[in-house]
């Protein structure tokens, strides 16, 4: 595997960045796929996150391939990535993930939902007084930080809530070239975790969790405290 920090070259015009970073997540996506465009058969085999830094925009790239600039529009960073890991260790990690749950509705079918959302439905959120009515922030914190604690076993580390900071909530809107439309929510997550089964906490490491792992959801950015 390969972990790269890439950012736009300054080569890169106005007009192009506009056409990159106006909030549409489709075209982020397929500007960071054309990095891999030599095999134009292979899936998608990467997780990304975009990050603000130093004034600027920036991915980390976690691919199986070496990211290529056949555009000469990117600046690239690139190193092997082997972790090291082991039981009881402590990582301090930052993620975004897209937290949804699957429900049933009142017909017994089975649909996927934002984990937010639903914690709105279940307190009746839109029939509460104003001034009962508890803060997004507070929402969003109990909600995904649940989420995250309870995927955490399963996936081989854990996670206590008063060490996890959950905010960022916002949704993604991106119309796709042939009609229809990408829509999900992310949350941001920072904090701190313990690794407990280093073996099955380096899968999710390599395969991402969650859903909307195309589009810049999934990947754990982690470093020794």
């Amino acid at each position: 595997m390969y972990l790269s920090r890439i950012s736009l070259s300054a080569r890169v015009s106005e007009r192009e960045l506009v056409k990159i970073f106006c909030y549409d997540i489709y075209r982020e996506h397929q500007a960071l796929w054309k990095l891999f465009s030599n095999d134009r058969n292979a899936k998608r085999d990467f997780l990304y996150r975009q990050v603000f830094e130093h004034g600027s925009f920036k991915y980390y790239l976690l691919s199986m391939r070496k990211p290529h600039d056949h555009q000469d529009a990117w600046s690239i960073e690139t190193k092997n990535y082997t972790p090291s890991l082991r039981a009881g260790q402590r990582l301090a990690f930052s993620l975004r993930a897209n937290p949804v749950i699957c429900i049933k509705d009142a017909q017994g079918k089975r649909k996927v939902c934002d984990v937010v959302m639903h914690k709105k439905r279940l307190i009746n959120y839109k029939n509460l007084p104003y001034g009962e009515r508890p803060a997004l922030a507070d929402l969003v914190q109990e909600s995904c930080g649940q989420w995250l604690e309870e995927r955490a076993a399963k996936n081989g580390f854990m996670v206590k809530g008063k060490e996890v900071r959950a905010d960022g909530y916002r949704e993604h809107v991106s119309r796709m070239p042939r009609g229809g439309q990408v829509r999900f929510r992310s949350v941001d997550f920072e904090g701190v975790l313990t690794v407990i089964e280093p073996k099955l906490f380096e899968q999710v490491l390599m395969q991402g969790i969650g859903k909307s792992k195309s589009f810049g959801c999934g990947l754990f950015l982690i470093k020794r405290i």
